[in-house]
């Protein structure tokens, strides 16, 4: 089994970091639980021309906050699965190995960036399929549904407000946390794989 783990809102708390830089440095009260959509102008009326100018300072940011458990849970994984890859389509590798590095994870991983489908969907499924991914942990809908159409991959859908809509199916679980729902789905998981 190989594991695939996205960075933005399931290791990292982006978001949380885009709704502070928009309350800090130009006074808008952004409350993530608001955000039912992935794109942030839609939810909650921000500017659009403002939001991909917030979200650059929040991805190249020196520090991101990690959602609660991730560390800990992702260092547990290592020792099923190494490497772990972090897959992202952001652009900047460095800045994204930077912020992964100030985690201090005690694991082998591999941060690897994708591109865009043609619809704008980030091309996750592509390198999934290249890298032999077996399970993935994701919270973009559009993403999950598209590996979902093109691989043979379990996701696991880190609960966030703007993937409600994703119903659970033989491939698609919801894991609302690090800690116990994710290490509970790979503890199962494993005993089912060995009997």
């Amino acid at each position: 089994m190989k594991l695939a783990i996205d960075i933005d809102d399931v290791v990292l708390a982006t978001t949380e970091k885009i709704v502070s830089i928009l309350k800090d440095k130009y006074d808008l009260l952004v409350n993530v639980d608001d955000i039912n959509v992935f794109n942030m102008e839609e939810s909650v009326g921000v500017d659009p021309k403002l939001i991909p100018v917030v979200v650059n300072e929040a991805i190249n940011s020196e520090y991101i906050e990690p959602i609660f458990g991730a560390v800990s849970t992702i260092n547990w994984l290592g020792n099923y699965y190494e490497p772990i890859y972090f897959i992202s389509n952001r652009y900047s590798y460095e800045s994204t190995l930077e912020q992964i590095q100030y985690l201090e994870l005690d694991t082998e991983y591999e941060i690897k960036l994708c591109g865009k489908t043609s619809d704008g969907t980030p091309n996750k499924a592509e390198l999934i399929n290249d890298l032999g991914i077996t399970t993935v942990i994701e919270d973009r809908m559009e993403t999950i549904l598209d590996i979902c159409v093109r691989t043979s991959a379990n996701i696991l859908v880190f609960d966030r407000p703007w993937n409600k809509d994703i119903e659970e199916n033989d491939r698609i679980y919801r894991v609302r946390n690090w800690i116990p729902d994710i290490i509970h789905w790979f503890m199962n998981h494993r005993l089912r794989r060995s009997r």
